[in-house]
């Protein structure tokens, strides 16, 4: 069903109210509209479809005053049955003493709107039913957390979850050009865990005020939640484009860069959140340190594509230095620098830096993973095993997911092609959904020389995921070294239809022709 289509029911006894709530409606963008002309008949449309699932109403704007069934018999009788108990119920009425507004109340009215009305009145009376929903919901959803965060049992916790869920649908089921309903149903999803779901909803909340901040930020936190880098960077570029001098928008912008090897654009973000947190005495020493050492991972990096590059390097030891001097205690600074020197020629500060580092106690589960790439990078197989295993301890299976995809990274750069396999199964294993992780199996699969599993890790991503143009793209590489075109031409179409400025993929569909 899409979201303009949820089906409504006028109910009126008199034929020009009818013709002129429809106009209404259908001016707000509601297309499934029907009417009854009488409470009676009102009753009988609604209990024919009432245990028909998509083919029930949702919504019904009644008239209070009609004979021979009111619209108060008819609330009454809605409520009074469990297949539409839940029914969206907005009575129309002229009479607006505290009475009768009272004894709509208490049949379980939702909302009522005075009798002679226009859109803007009717819109306004929607708009404040689905807040009623939505506050009412967030007292569930508060209520549900407090619950799980005192140990109660998983049942209250779930029947307060599922109440939560209901009153978002609802609202945004009323209200589908608001943003509020969406927000506060994508904040469900995402606390069950629900990522895509949670996306779905802010994407939609997105085409109807892109420049929502809230919105945006919910977001770029869920596709990071799914490792889906590329379109959290979009979203944080977005941000920052916004409010430049943002220090947060720019980190991110800077260390997603970084991630996904956007070196020069990490340098400007970075250098610039770096710059800007200097001049703020309320950014702290540990912040400082981060910039700084994604500055200098980035001048790095460079370095490695450049053959060395004498001035890039040495940008990479003094940003490095600089990170180590406000953070004694980041390992991945000192990993950085260690790497640095190497490619510098100087093994002695190397040696140096590989020492400092091993004399650092690892505080989180990211240093523990730091320190294994340092002894990865030593040829100490047995040591980083033991890091990599202290950063897994006690962790949940989102954590671990992430923890394993990253030591699978670590095992696949330094070509320990068998480990790296291993890592990225138990991500997979710890959280089923994340489209990258597949993808690096069927990359690492594919430098072993095994087709057949590359292809078979990027099917189950696609079954995940299958509106990701960047996995169609890569079956399809994997499938044509398995001579299979046909399949391959397949996926090429595929991925060109999700993304239509997809020149890689044109060109190979090109070359098959």
């Amino acid at each position: 069903m899409k979201d303009n289509d949820i089906k409504i029911l006028i109910v009126d006894d008199i034929f020009t109210m009818r013709r002129f709530n429809r106009n209404l409606l259908q001016t707000m963008g509601y297309t499934n509209i029907d009417e009854a002309k009488n409470g009676k008949e009102a009753i009988q449309k609604i209990d024919n479809v009432a245990d028909l699932p998509g083919k029930e109403f949702v919504v019904c704007l009644c008239d209070w005053n009609m004979t021979p069934t009111s619209g108060l018999e008819v609330l009454k009788h809605v409520r009074g049955k469990r297949e539409t108990k839940d029914m969206i119920f907005i009575m129309a009425t002229a009479e607006q003493t505290q009475d009768h507004i009272l004894t709509a109340v208490q049949a379980g009215v939702d909302n009522y709107v005075v009798k002679p009305f226009n859109q803007e009145t009717l819109r306004d009376r929607f708009r404040a039913t689905a807040e009623k929903f939505v506050k009412l919901g967030n007292q569930e959803f508060s209520q549900a957390k407090e619950l799980r965060e005192n140990g109660e049992a998983d049942e209250s916790v779930n029947e307060k979850l599922a109440k939560a869920h209901s009153l978002f649908l609802k609202a945004k089921n009323l209200c589908f050009w608001a943003i509020q309903p969406l927000y506060a149903l994508a904040k469900y999803y995402a606390y069950a865990k629900k990522y895509q779901d949670a996306i779905d909803s802010l994407n939609m909340a997105r085409k109807i005020e892109f420049g929502n901040q809230q919105v945006q930020i919910l977001l770029a936190e869920c596709y990071l939640k799914m490792r889906d880098y590329g379109k959290a960077l979009a979203v944080y570029r977005t941000l920052s484009s916004l409010n430049p001098e943002n220090i947060d928008y720019l980190q991110h912008v800077g260390e997603l860069s970084l991630k996904l090897k956007k070196f020069p654009e990490a340098l400007a973000a970075l250098n610039k959140a770096a710059s800007l947190s200097e001049k703020d005495e309320s950014v702290g020493k540990k912040r400082l340190a981060s910039q700084h050492k994604g500055v200098g991972e980035a001048h790095r990096e460079i370095a490695a594509r450049n053959k060395g590059d004498k001035e890039s390097l040495e940008n990479a030891e003094k940003a490095l230095n600089k990170s180590i001097a406000f953070d004694p205690q980041l390992i991945s600074a000192r990993y950085n620098l260690m790497m640095a020197y190497k490619m510098a020629g100087k093994p002695e500060l190397a040696l140096q830096a590989l020492k400092q580092a091993q004399e650092v106690s690892p505080q989180t589960s990211e240093d523990w993973v730091e320190l294994g790439k340092i002894y990865i990078e030593e040829n100490d197989a047995k040591k980083a095993a033991f890091a990599f295993s202290n950063a897994l301890k006690g962790q949940d299976d989102e954590t671990s997911g992430k923890l394993w995809e990253d030591i699978g990274e670590a095992y696949y750069k330094k070509g320990m092609i068998e480990e790296a396999i291993k890592s990225f199964e138990a991500s997979i294993k710890s959280r089923p959904g994340v489209l990258r992780t597949y993808n690096l199996l069927g990359i690492v699969y594919r430098k072993k020389g095994d087709v057949v599993k590359a292809i078979e890790s990027y099917e189950k991503g696609i079954e995940n995921n299958p509106h990701d143009e960047g996995l169609c793209y890569n079956i399809a590489v994997a499938l044509l070294e398995n001579k299979e075109e046909r399949k391959a031409k397949d996926y090429l179409l595929k991925a060109i239809k999700i993304e239509p400025d997809f020149p890689e993929a044109k060109e190979m569909l090109e070359k098959l022709r």
